[in-house]
């Protein structure tokens, strides 16, 4: 490979990873973001002690469980972490009709397209 080629190559990655940091850099968890998950784990966790079937979780130490997923949102570096310890903590329960649905995004995604049905019905 010529040296022309890898110093393209060289300069699309470094361009490539500045985006990628770019784009996490706008879903850094503010104060607010962190307090409003905080929010939401606790509703959770009322929720699931409050509707669940059984009163012993399986045997999971539920407090403890919701404890450390907690303990992870307040150093979550990003909303997606924080939303994913919510879903971890929820999943432990291993019941596959008890779920995390997490809150809708802030954003919408654009990908210039739309899908649309063709052909005749009926």
């Amino acid at each position: 490979m010529s040296s022309h080629k890898i110093y393209w190559v060289c300069l699309f990655l470094f361009f490539s990873l500045l985006l990628a940091e770019a784009r996490d850099s706008d879903t850094t968890a503010t104060k607010e973001d962190l307090q409003w998950m905080k929010q939401v784990l606790n509703t959770t966790q009322d929720d699931i002690k409050q509707n669940y079937y059984d009163p012993r979780f399986h045997g999971l130490p539920l407090n403890a469980r919701f404890q450390e997923a907690l303990e992870k949102i307040q150093s979550a570096p990003n909303r997606n972490y924080a939303v994913a310890d919510i879903a971890g903590a929820v999943s432990a329960l291993n019941d596959s009709h008890t779920f995390f649905v997490p809150p809708p995004r802030p954003y919408v995604h654009d990908y210039g397209w739309r899908m649309q049905a063709e052909g005749e019905s009926g």
